[in-house]
């Protein structure tokens, strides 16, 4: 008997998973880091000072406004 399969999944929580859940995670979190590298830093803006964060001086937002 092997105690694995009694072990709850960690994905779903479910004793009676069968994996699939966890490789359907690893999928999707493959796709995001896809996304991630994917964008571009001059199309984001901050919030906080306005800038894009590819400008230089957007490193002084943090000492600018705090």
């Amino acid at each position: 008997m092997n105690v694995d399969t009694f072990r709850p999944c960690r994905v779903c929580k479910r004793a009676n998973c069968d994996d699939d859940c966890e490789e359907l995670q690893a999928i999707y979190r493959e796709q995001q880091r896809e996304k991630l590298r994917d964008i571009d830093p001059d199309d984001v803006t901050c919030d906080v000072c306005g800038r894009t964060y590819g400008e230089m001086s957007h490193d002084l937002c943090h000492t600018d406004f705090f």
